[in-house]
């Protein structure tokens, strides 16, 4: 890429869930440095940062530079600017360093409601970084490790995300925790999740 256009601007929103099916996380390749001389080029980057921002999507970008640096001018241009994208650049670049934050990345995944966030999953097939977003948004205090509370709510979200009742009897609630927690300390880690899923599948929740 030698430039961004206002193309890789408009497919990069759609596929992000501005005008299309919503994604967790886009990927922005190959971001060339930008100067004054490109100006409508960082207009459309700001404009990307800010609607991924609001739509509290997990924007990883690959650039030649850190986020800081991908738009350069001279202290004299800032001291004396007049162009609108030097005001905004310092706005984009905390947006751009808090969309990579744990704190940014829970909320967004918290927020997404159950039925979409778990059609973005492969249940016969949860991977590492699956868990990794599932911990996002279960583990409410960030301890790393799910509590009963904090697994039931997993267990029933998986449930009526996939057309069941998510009226379970705590029974059913505490054989499947008591299968999960294989080292019996009444909490359930990323490790132990990963064993389950892997072995015994996470459709098992979604059979009761």
């Amino acid at each position: 890429m030698t430039g961004i256009t206002q193309k890789d601007v408009d497919t990069a929103v759609e596929e992000g869930g501005y005008g299309g099916e919503a994604f967790p996380t886009v990927f922005l390749d190959d971001v060339p440095n930008l100067t004054l001389q490109e100006r409508d080029q960082v207009r459309r980057f700001i404009t990307l940062v800010d609607t991924f921002y609001e739509r509290k999507v997990k924007l990883i970008i690959r650039a030649g530079a850190d986020a800081p640096d991908i738009f350069t001018f001279e202290t004299m241009d800032k001291a004396t600017a007049v162009q609108d994208e030097i005001f905004a650049w310092d706005r984009t670049v905390s947006r751009l360093i808090e969309m990579q934050s744990e704190d940014y990345l829970k909320a967004q995944a918290q927020e997404v409601p159950v039925e979409e966030y778990w059609a973005m999953f492969d249940l016969a097939r949860i991977s590492d970084d699956d868990i990794e977003r599932i911990w996002l948004r279960y583990d409410d205090d960030g301890s790393k490790e799910l509590d009963r509370k904090e697994f039931r709510k997993l267990a029933e979200d998986i449930i009526h995300a996939t057309g069941g009742d998510r009226n379970i009897s705590e029974s059913v609630v505490e054989e499947i925790f008591q299968e999960v927690d294989t080292n019996q300390n009444g909490l359930v880690d990323m490790e132990e999740f990963r064993t389950f899923a892997q072995k015994i599948g996470v459709k098992k929740l979604a059979a009761l």
